[in-house]
C-alpha cells in the first residue's frame, strides 16, 4: 500500500504496545523489515520512544 501511495517512509503503528495475539512481541515489526529486504530504512520508528526526523 505504501508504495502504491509513493510513500518515501512508512510509519508502523501499535508495534510492542501490547499484545495482540501468542507471537512474540517483536516479530511483527521483524517480519516488516524481512519483508522490505534491501528498502527497510524506509521504517520511520522501529522502537518505542524512538524518534524520526523527516529529511528534507
Amino acid at each position: 500500500m505504501a508504495n502504491a501511495a509513493g510513500a518515501r517512509f512508512i510509519l508502523p503503528v501499535h508495534h510492542q504496545t501490547f499484545r495482540l495475539s501468542f507471537e512474540p512481541l517483536r516479530e511483527p515489526i521483524e517480519r516488516f523489515e524481512a519483508a522490505l529486504g534491501k528498502t527497510s530504512e524506509r521504517i520511520a520508528l522501529r522502537e518505542i520512544g524512538e524518534t524520526f526526523v523527516l529529511p528534507l
